[in-house]
């Protein structure tokens, strides 16, 4: 099939939503299609893509409004494809702002398959958007995009439910939870990666990869860090990654005067994302409660073979337990987040952690995502 698949994200980006876009286009080549991706000009991807994939890249603005204003940018390179490259297939990201972009393929008559991997109004709600007015245009828009789209691939059932009820009559909606790079993501000794950063060799160490945003939980990372430490007074937390709560979580660490123990190295790019997860002992995902994902971070964790932490009451997050790669604990109480680091601190050091590489293996290659993608674009 020759494919197009357009997102709305800067894939200079390291990140999750990088991850998904590039990896589902690559393993899509892999089998034999033709993929184009069709993305903003905000950043390029540093990924170099197999046969068959190539990124085309639509001019943009930048700034506040540039995923709203894609939709203009877009248009001259959408009538060329529609008119050179006819695809068989079109699969389009969602996004807030997708509304005008999907218009805009139907009338250049495309159908497309939407992939949906949050709750619009509910992500806004945790950025801190309150405006009545703001969530009330988040849910028109994104129900207008839903009602344009042909079918669904959606990331969670709490997702699937979410887009059922928006849609104003019944469509193939299919769950196909995110996936890992096992080329990429592969274990190596835990001293072999720490030397290589310059960090402490035999220190126990807890690690967060991702971007910090409000739901992810990293302030109660450091409400547990005390409770840690009384256990394990020489461990370290390792805060990798970038994101709007960075500032916020730096004062925390310093107003509790946590500053010997916290660690926040930047912005890591993607294909050295595994260096750092391998310098940990454990991974943490400590994600609010509610928040309807798939967790690419913690198959990153277990596919190099490291223990995991997670939170209860996530979508997705039970995998960790019955994957037999670490423990769930409660959001709500430091004391079980607290209880649950240093067991699985403990666990590491008697366990050769194959076991969440093996789980991950089995059943969250992209291989798989790309195979029942690839079922869902050939569905009439």
């Amino acid at each position: 099939m020759r494919i197009l698949h357009v997102c709305h994200w800067d894939l200079s980006s390291p990140d999750a939503e990088t991850i998904r876009k590039l990896a589902l286009t690559r393993e899509l080549a892999r089998r034999g299609h033709e993929v184009l991706l069709l993305a903003p000009d905000l950043g390029r991807a540093r990924e170099r893509l197999p046969r068959g994939a190539r990124v085309l890249y639509a001019p943009s603005p930048g700034g506040r409004f540039a995923a709203h204003l894609y939709a203009l940018t877009a248009l001259p390179l959408l009538l060329l494809v529609a008119a050179v490259r006819r695809p068989d297939a079109v699969y389009v990201t969602d996004y807030t702002a997708s509304a005008p972009l999907a218009l805009l393929l139907r009338l250049l008559g495309f159908r497309f398959v939407l992939e949906v991997n949050g709750i619009p109004a509910q992500d806004a709600r945790m950025q801190g958007i309150e405006s009545h007015l703001w969530l009330s245009l988040i849910e028109v828009f994104s129900r207008i995009t839903y009602r344009l789209a042909l079918r669904f691939a959606v990331v969670s059932p709490e997702i699937a439910e979410n887009v059922r009820r928006a849609l104003d009559r019944p469509r193939a909606v299919e769950v196909i939870p995110n996936g890992v790079d096992l080329d990429l993501w592969r274990p190596e000794p835990k001293r072999a990666a720490r030397a290589r950063l310059g960090l402490e060799l035999d220190r126990p160490t807890v690690g967060f990869l991702g971007g910090f945003w409000p739901w992810q939980g990293l302030d109660r990372l450091v409400e547990a860090a005390p409770l840690v430490l009384a256990e394990e007074p020489r461990a370290i937390f390792l805060c990798c990654g970038f994101g709007p709560e960075e500032e916020r979580l730096r004062a925390l660490v310093r107003d509790r005067g946590l500053d010997g123990a916290f660690r926040f190295p930047g912005k890591v790019p993607l294909e050295e994302g595994p260096s750092w997860v391998n310098a940990f002992d454990v991974g943490v995902h400590l994600v609010k409660p509610g928040k309807a994902c798939s967790p690419v971070k913690l198959l990153c964790y277990m596919a190099c073979a490291r223990r995991c932490v997670a939170t209860l009451g996530v979508d997705g997050f039970e995998a960790v337990e019955r994957d037999e790669a670490g423990r769930r604990v409660d959001y709500a109480s430091a004391g079980s987040v607290a209880r649950g680091i240093v067991e699985e601190l403990r666990s590491a050091v008697s366990l050769d952690g194959s076991g969440p590489r093996v789980a991950a293996i089995a059943r969250y290659g992209w291989d798989g995502v790309a195979e029942a993608t690839e079922r869902l674009l050939r569905s009439r």
